[in-house]
């Protein structure tokens, strides 16, 4: 019998990939201020720092493209898209208000497999009986 076989949870255990540690780097990175506005990211310095080829390297700027933090043009390269402090402010509203939303959604989705929260507590069943999450 196999390690993966005596216990399937380790099977489904994922490690992070190099674009994604890239990418969570060059986050911390462009939202810390390090990179400013407008600073143009090489692909091979990037690699260089991160010691890894390219690809992911290219693969972690399409994230960060697609999240509206940087730019990337043809034969130009990728740039860090100004962003205002505002943009954060937004952000952590709207993270904090999904903070405070997911343990009602939690409660009232069901049993859990955690024995403490087996019982809901009177507030997510009312909310469970009207169909709604509990506020």
């Amino acid at each position: 019998m196999t390690d993966h076989e005596r216990h399937p949870a380790a099977a489904r255990v994922s490690r992070p990939t190099f674009s994604s540690l890239i990418r969570d780097g060059l986050l911390k990175r462009i939202t810390s201020g390090e990179y400013a506005a407008g600073e143009r990211l090489v692909e091979t310095r990037i690699a260089a720092e991160f010691g890894t080829s390219q690809a992911p390297v290219r693969e972690a700027l399409r994230d960060l493209e697609a999240l509206g933090l940087i730019e990337s043009r043809p034969r130009l390269g990728s740039t860090v898209v100004p962003f205002a402090e505002q943009t954060i402010r937004e952000a952590y509203v709207v993270r904090a208000a999904l903070e405070e939303a997911a343990p009602g959604c939690a409660c009232c989705a069901g049993p859990s497999p955690a024995p403490r929260w087996r019982r809901p507590s009177r507030r997510c069943a009312a909310a469970r009986k009207r169909g709604t999450p509990s506020s």
